[in-house]
C-alpha cells in the first residue's frame, strides 16, 4: 500500500484472500481425487472394458477414415481407467462444493473490501482526487488550464494519445494472433500425434493418453512463456503511454 498506493494495494488484498479460499477447495478436490482412486476397482463400465473374457467380443470402429484399423474394446481399458478418477460421484460433490465457495468467496471479499477501504480511509474514493505521477509531470511539457481550478495542468494532446492508443491497440492484436495461432498449433499437433501413434499396433492403446498428456504439457510452457512476455511488454506500453495516474497495461 505505501510503494504502490491504494488501488494496487486492495489488489494484492484480493490476491491474498483468494489465495486463501484456496486452500479448502484444494484440499476438498484431492480428498476427491482419493476417493475416485478408492473407488476405481467398483466401476462397472472400467470392469467391463478390462476384462479379459471380453477382449476379442466387443470388436470397435476405427476412430479415423484413413490410417487407422478396427480395436478391440480392452484396448482402451488404462484410458477408462484414468477417466474414471476425473469423472466420477465424487467429482458432483466437488461441482457442488465449488458453487457454495464461489458465494461464500464472493461475499467474504465484499466485506473485506470494505472493511480494508474504510482503514484506509478510501471509501468514496474517486479517481479525479489523485495526484498526477511524477513522470507524467516531467515527461509532459504541454500544459492545458483546467476548467474547474483554473490552474495550469500538464496535457497529452488528443492526437497524441489516439497515436500511442492505436499503437498500443495493434501490439494487443498482435499477442491475441500469437495466442490463437499457439491454439491452432496445439490442436493440430494432438491430430497429427494421433494420426501417427495409429498407424503402430504397439502403441495406438496410448496414443489418446500420450496426445493428451503432451499437448497440456506444451501448452502449460506456452502459457509461462508468454505470461513472462506479457509482463515485459505491459511495462514498456505502461511506460510508452505515460499515463498520468499508477495504471498498468494489462494483456490478458
Amino acid at each position: 500500500r505505501h510503494y504502490f498506493g491504494e488501488k494496487i494495494g486492495i489488489y494484492f488484498c484480493w490476491l491474498g484472500v483468494y489465495t486463501t479460499f484456496l486452500w479448502p477447495a484444494a484440499a476438498v478436490g484431492l480428498l476427491v481425487f482419493i476417493i475416485g482412486c478408492g473407488l476405481s476397482g467398483d466401476d462397472i463400465p472400467s470392469q467391463d472394458i478390462c476384462n479379459d473374457v471380453n477382449e476379442t467380443v466387443f470388436y470397435m470402429c476405427p476412430p479415423c477414415d484413413v490410417s487407422c484399423d478396427f480395436f478391440f474394446l480392452r484396448e482402451a481399458c488404462y484410458y477408462a481407467q484414468a477417466a474414471f478418477l476425473f469423472d466420477n460421484g465424487a467429482t458432483v460433490f466437488f461441482a457442488a462444493f465449488m458453487c457454495v465457495w464461489a458465494v461464500f468467496f464472493l461475499e467474504y471479499w465484499k466485506r473485506t473490501e470494505i472493511r480494508q477501504a474504510y482503514r484506509w480511509d478510501v471509501l468514496g474514493y474517486e479517481e479525479q482526487e489523485e495526484q498526477p505521477r511524477a513522470v507524467f509531470e516531467a515527461t509532459v511539457k504541454t500544459k492545458k488550464e483546467n476548467p474547474v481550478t483554473g490552474r495550469l495542468e500538464s496535457y497529452v494532446p488528443s492526437f497524441v494519445k489516439s497515436g500511442k492508443l492505436c499503437r498500443a491497440v495493434a501490439v494487443v492484436i498482435f499477442f491475441i494472433m500469437i495466442v490463437v495461432a499457439a491454439v491452432i498449433s496445439i490442436v493440430v499437433y494432438r491430430v497429427a500425434i494421433t494420426a501417427a501413434m495409429n498407424k503402430n499396433d504397439a502403441v495406438r492403446p496410448y496414443s489418446s493418453i500420450t496426445s493428451s498428456l503432451t499437448s497440456a504439457i506444451i501448452q502449460v510452457a506456452i502459457i509461462t512463456i508468454l505470461d513472462k512476455v506479457y509482463q515485459k511488454v505491459a511495462v514498456v506500453l505502461t511506460d510508452w503511454g505515460i499515463p498520468i495516474f499508477f495504471l498498468v497495461v494489462q494483456l490478458v
